[in-house]
């Protein structure tokens, strides 16, 4: 796994006032504003650990919302644990929040001791290629040459447990082609590992309302009120389903090149997500 890998931690051992509240009330946001629904925790062992992996949209910020949200209600006391991009965990107030719901920097050795200490661990592979796909990709499943996951997989013995998620990519619509070429040109700088950037449709209202107040013809409200548009994710209606476990190890046990093998997972893994997702629909 690589240390930007997107994790994130749903809970922690013996969680704080802190963790609690922020809990309840992110659980709250995902239920009104998102109007999350969780279908097929009943598929998940009682006993850990396992690896959870799932499909990234909308910039990953309502993902995190509702899966952090989790913690207060369906899977509250489950011990699971996370890593988190060092873009999140490092920001004063974000990187607090997530700290207290039990997330760490993103690295192998971390996701290793989490699974020793018998904690579930939450991934999204796709990380940045997954999370900002453009608007006109909402069913799509990205993980590119990401690998990280199955070899944890491998190595530890742990089952996968995909999850996959519909309704997030449209809680910020993404405009196409601008991410992948300016993406690409911050890579080769060496300013960012993923090939895609997110270049929200509302950056083009905080565009022309800043050069309406610069040219006087628009108050600073209307500035104000596009950023707030940039920066709040749509409303948009969420469901997330838990899909059987799957043991890779022992599904990929006859094959004895150890990259085949890797590859060999990782279709299976992804095969079953990308083609839920592309099934799935919202309802009980």
């Amino acid at each position: 796994m690589r240390s930007t890998d997107a994790v994130l931690s749903l809970s922690t051992p013996g969680p704080s006032r802190l963790a609690d509240t922020a809990a309840r009330a992110l659980r709250l946001i995902a239920r009104v504003w998102f109007g999350f629904t969780l279908r097929g925790a009943e598929r998940l062992p009682p006993r850990g650990p396992h690896l959870l992996v799932g499909n990234h949209s909308g910039i990953g910020v309502a993902d995190a919302i509702c899966m952090m949200g989790l913690r207060a209600a369906e899977l509250r006391g489950r011990p699971m644990a996370g890593m988190m991009h060092d873009v999140f965990i490092g920001a004063p107030l974000v990187g607090r929040l997530c700290a207290a719901l039990g997330a760490v920097r993103a690295s192998p050795k971390a996701a290793e001791e989490a699974i020793s200490a018998g904690r579930d661990v939450v991934v999204y592979p796709g990380g940045g290629l997954d999370s900002c796909r453009p608007l006109h990709l909402p069913r799509a499943v990205v993980f590119g040459d990401r690998r990280g996951y199955v070899r944890l997989a491998l190595k530890t013995g742990v089952p996968v447990v995909p999850f996959a998620t519909i309704g997030s990519h449209h809680t910020y619509l993404l405009l196409p082609w601008i991410g992948d070429a300016l993406g690409a040109r911050l890579r080769r700088w060496g300013v960012v590992r993923d090939a895609r950037v997110p270049v929200p449709l509302a950056s083009l209202g905080v565009l022309a309302a800043t050069i309406a107040c610069a040219l006087g013809a628009a108050p600073l409200w209307a500035l104000a009120l596009a950023v707030a548009a940039l920066v709040i994710p749509n409303p948009a209606r969420i469901t997330t389903d838990i899909l059987e476990p799957i043991d890779v190890r022992a599904a990929t046990a006859l094959i004895e090149d150890p990259a085949a093998r890797v590859e060999a997972a990782h279709r299976l893994v992804h095969g079953r997500l990308a083609a839920h997702v592309a099934a799935m629909r919202h309802g009980r």
